[in-house]
Order: structure tokens, then sequence, then C-alpha cells
């Protein structure tokens, strides 16, 4: 296949038969590249089934130099790179697509690895200016790398289930991606973003995607990762009808975590969107997600989300049952640092955190705005020393959420607050405070077990 491809016509198109598997000879081992005369290839299955098996001796296709790769119901396994210089990334164990094109429908690519130094993308790896992957349906399982298990990309698009636009497409094909793992190797190289890993203003559209079992799983002990499933450092992301769920936290040397920020997604100076309203209308969940910690030192944080920056907007859907604990864990479901975060019509229901912000945890709030049916679901359990249940914490300066238009929450109640301190002024509302009486959808957790407290129509709390 690889001398195949290299004296292929442009836009020849090539059927694999059954498997093709890499050896020792020259000529049936090494990544695969374009030849010089095609510029666009497409490549799929026949029967039996198209498998390509590296064998864990290369890659398994570059793409470079402004090309274009179509490939169709075919597997990849067992891709490779080994590390890189020290100070160097490398990265792609399945395919490196430097500022070109990807497009993918109804392919596997599974057990790819790059190595654990600095390497990036154990499936594929996207990188330079113009460099675009589309993927339609298949799966992504398996993959390892130092950073971005499945998926690594910086400044170029992924677009899953979309158009060429990036606007979800309407057939019911799905995309899951499951069991991709980094690891912290301890030489300075963290191991963040266990399903994808972005940066360098990268864009992500991810429609129709299920994302489970991904997260970090190293030796090294202690160790630090940041987001399970997806790691967003600048740029933009668009989900829509996306589930992150089971995300892994392992070391195999014993002990734990020093450090994890973002069970499932962890985002910083990025605009990140969550759903669609209108019509049609597209919902995530970001569920069943647990963060443990040590009980000493260390940052445990978001056990859903963490967002540090940048802009964090939710439209419909649901966060539940995820869980942080260890030393100072904060916010079960959100933990916003910093952010500009929007609740519309999302319901946050049934997670815990150890310290503080069962629910969402305001680190340092620059704003929390709630509109429509948006529910911090209210738990029917009492906070203890060692457990808060889905609450809000509200910490000084801002301290405040902002309502907008009339809030309808599931069972009445929008949230149940949980302030730093329990002082009358300034108030923990703002917007409209009075329309459809929305000061008295809020509850606020009793400071102990001789006093109760309720918001005022003027957005401050009150002794009762």
């Amino acid at each position: 296949l690889k001398k195949v491809v290299e004296i292929a016509d442009n836009n020849a198109i090539i059927t694999i038969n059954g498997t093709i598997q890499a050896t020792n000879n020259a000529d049936n081992s090494g990544e695969i590249t374009f030849g010089t005369l095609a510029n666009k290839l497409t490549i799929q299955s026949g029967s039996p089934a198209g498998i390509l098996d590296a064998n864990g001796k290369s890659r398994i296709f570059k793409v470079e130099g402004g090309k274009t790769l179509t490939l169709k119901n075919l597997t990849l396994q067992n891709g490779a790179v080994p590390n890189p210089p020290y100070g160097s990334r490398g990265g792609g164990g399945g395919i490196l697509v430097d500022g070109s094109t990807v497009r993918m429908t109804n392919c596997t690519i599974k057990d790819c690895k790059a190595g654990e130094q600095s390497t990036v993308g154990g499936a594929i790896r996207i990188e330079g200016a113009g460099a675009k992957v589309y993927i339609a349906g298949g799966e992504i399982s398996g993959n390892r790398a130092n950073r971005g298990g499945g998926i690594s990309i910086s400044g170029g698009k992924l677009y899953i289930n979309t158009d060429d636009s990036g606007n979800p497409n309407d057939s019911s094909t799905q995309t899951n991606i499951t069991n991709s793992l980094v690891a912290d190797n301890g030489y300075g190289y963290r191991g963040d973003g266990g399903a994808i890993y972005s940066d360098s203003n990268s864009e992500l559209k991810l429609h129709n995607t299920k994302i489970s079992r991904c997260g970090s799983k190293t030796s090294r002990n202690p160790s630090t990762t940041q987001g399970g499933g997806l790691y967003i450092n600048g740029g933009t992301a668009v989900l829509t009808s996306v589930e992150i769920s089971q995300g892994i936290f392992e070391t195999t040397g014993g002990g734990g975590y020093d450090s994890v920020q973002g069970g499932a997604i962890y985002s910083e100076n990025a605009d990140v969107t969550l759903g669609k309203s209108g019509t049609p209308a597209y919902s995530c969940y970001i569920r069943h997600n647990t963060i443990r910690g040590n009980d000493s030192s260390g940052a445990f944080e978001g056990g859903g989300i963490y967002s540090y920056k940048g802009t964090l907007k939710i439209y419909g859907g649901k966060i539940e049952f995820n869980k942080v604990e260890g030393h100072l864990a904060k916010g079960g479901g959100i933990a916003q640092n910093e952010t500009n975060l929007l609740l519309d019509g999302t319901v946050i229901t049934d997670n815990t955190a150890s310290y503080r912000g069962g629910g969402v945890d305001g680190l340092n709030i620059r704003s929390f705005t709630m509109e429509g049916s948006a529910t911090v679901t209210p738990s029917t359990q009492t906070n203890t020393s060692t457990v808060k249940y889905n609450d809000v914490y509200l910490p000084r300066p801002l301290y405040r959420i902002t309502i907008e238009g009339e809030l309808t929450p599931e069972g009445g109640t929008a949230a149940r607050i949980t302030p730093e301190d329990y002082a009358t002024t300034p108030p923990v509302l703002a917007g409209d405070i009075t329309t459809g009486s929305n000061y008295t959808k809020f509850k606020v957790t009793p400071p102990n077990d001789s006093e109760e407290w309720k918001i005022d129509s003027n957005g401050c709390l009150k002794k009762q």
C-alpha cells in the first residue's frame, strides 16, 4: 500500500480487501505518504473489511503539503511513533495531518500510541496552517499519548458529524471516543486531554459524539492532569449532542494525584458552548465523572467542568452525578475561575464536592447568568463538613448570580446558595430579581442549626 499511494494518480480510489499488516520488510513498513502525482486520494474498505495494521512499527499516515486524504470504512490500528528529541514535540500515532485535510467516514482508529514524552495525539495529530479533519461516524478507542490520548490539535479545525461549515449534520451518525488515555511522565510533560487536546486557537465543533472512559493513567506519583475528556486552551469549541462520562484518573504505582482539574472538560482562555437552543435544539450531558485526590495538598476542582477565563455557555442538557474529592475539592458539577458562565435551561443535579460548591463553585466569578429553566437542583441532603451536595458557592467580591427574564426552574427552586459569608450586602442576585418573583426561587444554605436565611426583593441575604 505504501508504494501504491506513492505512485497514485490524482483523485485515485484505492480499495483495501482484508488486512494489510506491516512487517520488517522495507517495502512493507513505515508511514504512508503522498507521492508527487496526487493532491487528493481516497482509500476505502472492500470485502473482507479493510484493516491497516502498523504492527507497532510506525505511524500509519502522514498527510502534508496541502493534500487531501479521504478514508472510508477502514480500521487503522497499532500505529506508533517514538518519543521525540528532548524539547520538541511529536505525535499522531495513527495519522499526522500537517497543513492538510483528512476526511474520515465510518472509520475506526484503535490501539495507536505516541510516546509518553512530549507527544501529542495517540490516534490523530492535527497541526499547521489550514489543517482540517472531518470525521463522520466511526470510533477512536484505546489510544495513548502524553497529551491528547485520542486527538491533538494545534491551530486547525476538527469537525465531527458536521457539514463543512461546522453545522450539525441531521443524520443519526454517532462517533465514539473511548478508553483513550494520557500520562504525566514526570519530566515536565503533564498529561492532559484524555480524548482531545486542543491549543493554539484551534476550532472544535463536535456533534453526536460520545466520549467515555477517557482520562489519565500514569505510573508517576504524585501526578497532575487536566481535562479527562477535553482539554481546550484558547480558540473555540461548540459541542452539540455530546456526552462525556466516566472520566479515568488512575495511578499504577500507588498513591494518587496532587492536582486534577476538569473531570470531563478543562477550558482556559477559550470560548466554549455546550448545546444549542432554538429549533432544532441540541443538548449535552456531562455525567458520572469522579476526581479523587489526596487529603493533604493539591488542587482538585471541577468534577464535571473546570473553566478558567474565557466564556462557558451551556444551553439545555444536564450536568449530573459528578464528584470531586480530596484536599480543598471544589465544584462537583462546575468550577468557574474568572469565567463568564451562562446557564440557559441547563439542569445541574446530584453533584458533590468534599470542600465546597457541590453543584457550582465560583472560585473567582467574572459573571454567572441564569436564564429560562436553568436549575441547580437543591439536594434533600444537608451539607456536612466533608460533603457539599449540589449547592452554589458564591465568594466575594462579585458574589452574585445575574438573572435574565423570568426563571422557570424544575421543581420551582433555581438553586441553593452557600455564600462565603452571611453579610446582608452586597446582593447575591442581580438583573431581573423581581420579575416573576425570581428572588423567591433561591434558597440559602443555613450557616448553622439555629439560623434560617432567605433572599429579599433587593437580591440581598436576609436573616429570618
